[in-house]
């Protein structure tokens, strides 16, 4: 009888342990972030957040920098990395050829602009007024710096780049776009606001060197995505860290400050249903 005991004992654990598989040990995790500034920005300005997300969740991040839009992809395909943040146009490509998940967006994401500027110093004013002149977009997946000014160019002005600009030039990212406005390699340029405003601030550029021709209405743009293969034990980590991050907390405010965010709130797909129309029009995804 005392065997048969031991026995239903042995079997009941192992039952038990079978519910209730061991967590792997996750000790590292690589995030990504989208090429759109410098590399030497890009690691400025998150570092804060990835020290936060190691106290927070005792898992160390490194971040990879990539070398374009085209890598962020195919990084993620290849699972070299775990954490990428992404433009709403490389999230749907990410979401359709890997399954990336999306995990939370910034307040500011959810109301994004892109703003068309040229130098102070330039006689035109107004859009119209760059016609046969020269523009810079940023890289042609970039859901700010190209795909969604494109879109209100047309729908907006009546604008088709190819034949109302005398020459159009894929920079491939945001602050580089506006080097070449300032610089006078072209007259015309368009960059998300935020990487704008951060551009100025940073090289210390008086306002009066840029003037602003016009704003697009606000549209959806980047997310954090997460691999599908990730574990959902640290999928809801790194979601309670990103939601736990206050503006009214002195630790947390200058983390939030430099990614121009006041708080973070979960991601959804339903959040790019819109976006997602207009990739399909441009062919971007099929």
């Amino acid at each position: 009888m005392k065997t048969l005991v031991i026995l239903f004992c042995m079997l009941l654990c192992f039952a038990c342990s079978n519910d209730h598989p061991p967590q792997p040990n996750i000790s590292s995790l690589k995030i990504a972030v989208l090429p759109d500034q410098s590399k030497e920005r890009l690691l400025i300005r998150y570092q804060p957040l990835l020290d936060y997300l190691t106290k927070e969740t005792n898992i160390t991040f490194s971040l990879i920098t990539l070398d374009s839009y085209k890598d962020a992809i195919n990084q993620f395909k290849n699972k070299s990395v775990d954490i990428i943040r992404l433009g709403g146009v490389t999230f749907l490509q990410a979401n359709h050829t890997a399954n990336a998940q999306p995990l939370v967006m910034r307040d500011v994401d959810t109301k994004f602009e892109s703003h068309f500027f040229t130098r102070i110093d330039h006689p035109n004013n107004k859009m119209a007024d760059f016609k046969n002149h020269s523009i810079s977009f940023g890289s042609k997946i970039s859901t700010s710096g190209h795909l969604m000014p494109r879109h209100f160019l047309n729908k907006n002005w009546g604008i088709e780049p190819e034949s109302f600009y005398k020459n159009i030039i894929y920079s491939g990212a945001h602050d580089k776009t506006i080097e070449l406005v300032l610089q006078g390699k072209v007259d015309f340029g368009v960059a998300n606001s935020i990487v704008l405003e951060n551009f100025i601030n940073s090289n210390n550029i008086d306002n009066k060197k840029i003037k602003l021709i016009w704003k697009s209405p606000p549209y959806t743009d980047y997310v954090w995505s997460v691999q599908d293969t990730l574990p959902q034990f640290i999928t809801d980590k790194l979601m309670d860290a990103f939601l736990k991050l206050d503006i009214n907390n002195p630790n947390h405010k200058p983390i939030l400050d430099i990614l121009n965010a006041n708080a973070f709130f979960p991601a959804s797909t339903q959040d790019f249903e819109i976006l997602k129309n207009i990739v399909l029009q441009q062919g971007l995804i099929k």
